[in-house]
Order: structure tokens, then C-alpha cells, then sequence
């Protein structure tokens, strides 16, 4: 026995069984498809109340809050901002520092996410060992090139260098001629070593002499420096001024204008604004005797906003006791829990969040479910990708590397780093020969091997030559052909569609395709039962059962519905050798998954065959 299948899904009316409909069970069985629909339905509907419980469906929304909350994250990126609700609120997402120093890298490490926290450049020991090929330029013409000893020529610049008696920066001035130089400089600039003799030549600047300035204010001298301010001056970030009062000339008209009192007033007349709340709950809890509410201690006489009850007419705030909770005095009736906020002060998840009652009017405490969503609009944040949020901390999330340092990685469109590996040959790009420094072979063997041409390959007859993949695949293509009847050779498996098609006689058919499509179905309890041959056999169905005899019209349901065509349909009575008793028996076919039958005499048994796709 199986469960019926049950769809997410709202079917549009249910279906009526009419008289003529066959007793056909199953899943797609006609008996069965009232019951279908109707538990399709459930499965939508609960899903549906499911989604309101949970807070993914919102269940509805409040206006603003009565003062205003700075909301703060912290964690791998900082971010502040103060709502009201009176509006969309926007800040800055900053990253925190992860210790590294802006700049281009050839090895970098990388956290747990993702992150470089450090960087290098490529040492020998990252460079995999190359092929002769990855050396494209700069190949050496002549022995000594690859480290072969010669003789070294006789070089012009070196003959002019040698030839200078005069100390100083070497600089060539033609083929074969070289002078000596020194590091000049001119007004406000000062040099130390300058022809680099006693040491590396290092510049100085001279050119500002004097800087001096009041709090908020710089003056610089203008006979040298060249400093030019525009007026007026903002006051500078890291300032903290103070104003005893000051007066606007009207309300803000955008995202970071200051309010008044009288606009903030008038945006809080739609909320209940309550005392704040120690901690709200994560789950369904016991509203009796002191216990942790998300993360937190709770003692007697602490305020709880409870929010996730399983019987949701027990949702709302809550003094804690020792023995069983009371509802906090300011919301212990139904009109006191009407657009009713509150702030939460506490919690691993839920603090320094703000929450609103959605309830309307004419529900009763106790009886009538209580519905609490988080404060819909500015201050709320929402994890995008890569990001994760729990109460008021964003982190980022484990991008999938494990913490080490790589010499490639593998970023995503945020700039994370999702994989490491070492570098391959394929990541060299290709050289000039100037670039390999050290471990050059000093004889031409160590440059190469020659390889075996196909001819070599498929006569077999060389031990000394390596095999590339191409020239195994030839030696052994040159010895193995396709198998046939009497030539030994390899021999491909068949596909379904070629055992189908049955015209492919280069293909071996494997027992499982070869059985695919068979079904053979027999019950002992009913005495019938029908075979059912694969496509490649035509698809054809053969059934047989017992009828009932009788002189008026009897219908007979098959074992199983001819899914294309009822072709035939043969009955006999059955016969006891010596008894004489014979009768006649007609049949023909009414649909696809029954028949129609009359004989004369009842008391001999029948049965029947049908034929069909």
C-alpha cells in the first residue's frame, strides 16, 4: 500500500465520478483522483499558513518609531546608520582592514573566507618545474648561451668601462663610449651622494620652511609650497562641536538632512511606542520560571517580548517570574496591543531590533491569535550574497577555501577568494630564455628527447623512444579493428535506441537493454494477469482473466489499460473432459481498459485474451 501523491498546488475544482467511470485504483486512477485533488489542496493551504507563520510571508507593517535607534553592525564590515522610519535610510558598508597592504602581489594568503590577509612575491619554490616548450624567445644561438663554457668575446662597453678613471654613475652614451654622471638639482630640492660613491644618492625637500595654524585652521607660507585653500572650510570629520540650540528653516527633504521635532512628532502618531523589552524569543518557549531567551539570562521581573508561540494567541510581553509569567501591565489587554512597538535591548539574534504588533481592533487577549513582525523599512538589513546577518552583526560568509596561502587563487564577482591551488605549468606564461636564472643543463641533452615517428609507433620494434598518448592510440589502432563475425577485434555496446532500431549489426546489446521494457504482471487472487513487451518488440500487450457467464451483458475490467489501442479480444468457455457440457460465449471490446460479454450458459466457467499496444 502507498500514500497518494499530494502536489503543492490549488487544482480548480473537483472532479465528479460519473457511472460509466471504470473501478480503476492507483495513483492516476480514476478512484483516486477526488482524494488527489483535495489533499493537493491541503498541502497548498498548509504551506501557505506555514509561510504566515514563520514571518517569511510579512504579515503586515507599522508607521515609525517614537525615537528614533541607531542600528550597527560590526563584525568583517561596519556599518551605521539612525531611523526613525520616517524613510529609507543608506550608509556605507566598510570592510574592516584584514592586515594587508593595498597593493599588487604574485602569492597572496587568504582566511577561512576568502579574505587576503597577506601577500608576497613569487619565490623559486612556486614556479612548478617547465616544460622545454614554455620557452618561446630568447633562446640561446651558441653554446655558451645554455651554459656551455666559452671563452668571453671582447665587448666594446666593457672595454669604455674599463677605460673611465673618473667615479660616478656609469651611463652608456653610445656603442663602446661611456661617461660618468652625478644627480643635479635645482630650487628646494637637496641631494646627498649624488655621483652615488659613498652611498645610494637620496633627495631631500627644502622647499617649505615655516607651517604654524590655529584649532580647525592651517596657514602656510606662500613664498614657497604652493598650498591654496577654498573658503569656507567644512568642519572637519574627526571634530565634535557642541550646540546649545539650534533652529531649522524647514523640514528635511532628504536622506541625510536633520529633522525637527515637529516632523519627527508628526511621524509617530500611527505607533504604540512601549517600554523596551530585555530579550525577545526564537522559538516557542514555557512561559513559566526563569531561562535563556536568545543567549541571554532572564530574571523575574525582566520585560520579554515573546513573538514565536505555537498557539499565537500566547504571543506578547511578558514579565518573567519564578512561577508562571504575566503580561507586562501596558499590554495585558487587546487595545493596549494594537500597533504596539518595542525595542529590544539584548539577544545573540534579536538585538537591538525593533518590533511591531500587527493585530486589528475587536480581537480578544488569550483567545485571538497575536502577530508580531520586525519594523518593516529603514534599519532593517537584508544578506546579499556572500553576506550573512544575525541580529544587528553582518559577516561574511565562508566562501568554500580552506585558511592558507596560495600562489593561484580563484575570486568571485565580490572580490573573495574561493579556491587555491598551486601553480601549474599552464599559469606560466610563456618565457624568455633571460628569465630562467638558475639550473640551466650544460650539455644539449638535458634540452630534450626526440620521439618515435608513427612508423616507429606501430611496428613495435623500438625500446628506447618514449610513447606519447596519439602515438600509443596509433600502435594499438594499427592492431585492433572493429570485431565482426570470425575477425577478433574491439567491439562497441549498443545503445536503447539502437536495440530499438535493430538494424545496427556492429553493436553488442548488453542483458539490461535487452530486458528493458519487458513487464510481466500475474496475480494469483484474481487468476489474471498481462505481459508486456518492450518497444524494440513492437510494444504489444497480451492479457488474459476470468469472466462471468451470463446471459445479460457483462462488463470485465482488465489487469491494466491499453495505454494506444485495444486490438482483439478472444473468449472461450471452459471445458471437463467427459462432461459434454458446452455453451457459447461472445465478447467484444468496450474501451481501452474493459470488455463486454453475454453467454448461454451460466454455470460454465470462461476466460478470456486481449491484444493491444
Amino acid at each position: 500500500m502507498a500514500d497518494l501523491p499530494e502536489l503543492n498546488e490549488w487544482p480548480e475544482g473537483i472532479y465528479q465520478l460519473e457511472t460509466s467511470d471504470p473501478v480503476l485504483g492507483g495513483p492516476e486512477g480514476i478512484d483516486n483522483l477526488q482524494a488527489k485533488q483535495l489533499a493537493s489542496r491541503t498541502k497548498f493551504l498548509k504551506a501557505n499558513v506555514d509561510a504566515l507563520k514563520s514571518g517569511s510571508t510579512p504579515a503586515g507593517k507599522a508607521n515609525a518609531l517614537t525615537t528614533a535607534r541607531t542600528i550597527a553592525l560590526t563584525g568583517d564590515a561596519a556599518w551605521s546608520v539612525s531611523f526613525s522610519g520616517a524613510g529609507n535610510v543608506t550608509g556605507t558598508l566598510t570592510l574592516a582592514n584584514t592586515g594587508v597592504s593595498a597593493g599588487t602581489y604574485g602569492k597572496v594568503t587568504v582566511n577561512a573566507k576568502g579574505l587576503v590577509t597577506g601577500g608576497t612575491s613569487l619565490a623559486a619554490t612556486d614556479i612548478p618545474a617547465l616544460d622545454w616548450s614554455k620557452i618561446t624567445t630568447g633562446k640561446p644561438t651558441t653554446r655558451a648561451g645554455y651554459g656551455i663554457t666559452d671563452a668571453q668575446p671582447l665587448d666594446a662597453d666593457l672595454t669604455a668601462l674599463a677605460g673611465l678613471a673618473v667615479n660616478g654613475l656609469y651611463v652608456r652614451t653610445g656603442a663602446g663610449a661611456g661617461a660618468a654622471r652625478s644627480i643635479a638639482v635645482g630650487a628646494g630640492i637637496g641631494v646627498a651622494n649624488g655621483d652615488g660613491v659613498a652611498g645610494n644618492p637620496t633627495l631631500t625637500n627644502t622647499g617649505v620652511v615655516s607651517a604654524t595654524g590655529t584649532a580647525n585652521q592651517v596657514i602656510v607660507s606662500t613664498t614657497k609650497g604652493n598650498v591654496v585653500f577654498s573658503l569656507p572650510q567644512a568642519i572637519h570629520s574627526g571634530a565634535t562641536p557642541a550646540f546649545g540650540q539650534m533652529t531649522l528653516a524647514a523640514d528635511p527633504t532628504a536622506a541625510l538632512h536633520v529633522a525637527t521635532k515637529q516632523y519627527v512628532d508628526n511621524l509617530i502618531s500611527g505607533l504604540d511606542v512601549k517600554s523596551s523589552v530585555l530579550v525577545a524569543t526564537t522559538a516557542n518557549i514555557a512561559l513559566t520560571g526563569v531561562q535563556t531567551v536568545d543567549g541571554i539570562a532572564v530574571t523575574a521581573g525582566a520585560r520579554v517580548l515573546v513573538k514565536n508561540q505555537t498557539t499565537t494567541s500566547q504571543n506578547g510581553l511578558y514579565l518573567c517570574a519564578t512561577g508562571a509569567w504575566s503580561r507586562a501591565a501596558d499590554a495585558d489587554t487587546w487595545n493596549e496591543l494594537i500597533s504596539a512597538f518595542v525595542f529590544v535591548e539584548k539577544g545573540t539574534q534579536n538585538a537591538d531590533t525593533g518590533w511591531v504588533c500587527t493585530c486589528d481592533p475587536g480581537g480578544t487577549i488569550g483567545t485571538t491569535a497575536v502577530t508580531v513582525a520586525q519594523f518593516a523599512g529603514a534599519g532593517t538589513v537584508t544578506a546579499g550574497a556572500g553576506i550573512k546577518v544575525v541580529g544587528n552583526q553582518v559577516a561574511l560568509t565562508v566562501s568554500g577555501i580552506q585558511a592558507g596561502t596560495y600562489p593561484k587563487v580563484t575570486v568571485d564577482q565580490y572580490g573573495r577568494v574561493t579556491a587555491g591551488a598551486p601553480l601549474a605549468a599552464a599559469d606560466i606564461p610563456n618565457l624568455d630564455w633571460s628569465k630562467i636564472t638558475a639550473g640551466k643543463p650544460t650539455t644539449l641533452s638535458g634540452y630534450g628527447i626526440a620521439l618515435p615517428t608513427q612508423a616507429q609507433a606501430e611496428s613495435g620494434t623500438d625500446n628506447a623512444l618514449p610513447m606519447t598518448p596519439q602515438r600509443v592510440f596509433q600502435a594499438i589502432a594499427k592492431v585492433i579493428v572493429q570485431a565482426k563475425e570470425g575477425t577478433f577485434g574491439w567491439l562497441k555496446i549498443a545503445t536503447q535506441s539502437q536495440v530499438v532500431a535493430g538494424t545496427d549489426d556492429t553493436a553488442a546489446v548488453t542483458s539490461k537493454k535487452l530486458r528493458a521494457g519487458f513487464v510481466l504482471y500475474w496475480s494469483d487472487t484474481t487468476a489474471a494477469g498481462y505481459i508486456a513487451l518492450p518497444t524494440w518488440l513492437g510494444g504489444y500487450i497480451v492479457q488474459t482473466g476470468l469472466i462471468n457467464v451470463s446471459a445479460q451483458d457483462v462488463i470485465t475490467i482488465l489487469p491494466t489499460a491499453f495505454p494506444n489501442t485495444f486490438m482483439q479480444v478472444m473468449v472461450c468457455n471452459a471445458y471437463t473432459a467427459g462432461s459434454g457440457a458446452v455453451g457459447y460465449l461472445s465478447a467484444s471490446t468496450r474501451d481501452k481498459s474493459s470488455i463486454v460479454s453475454r453467454g448461454s450458459s451460466e454455470g460454465l466457467g470462461a476466460r478470456f485474451i486481449a491484444i493491444g499496444k
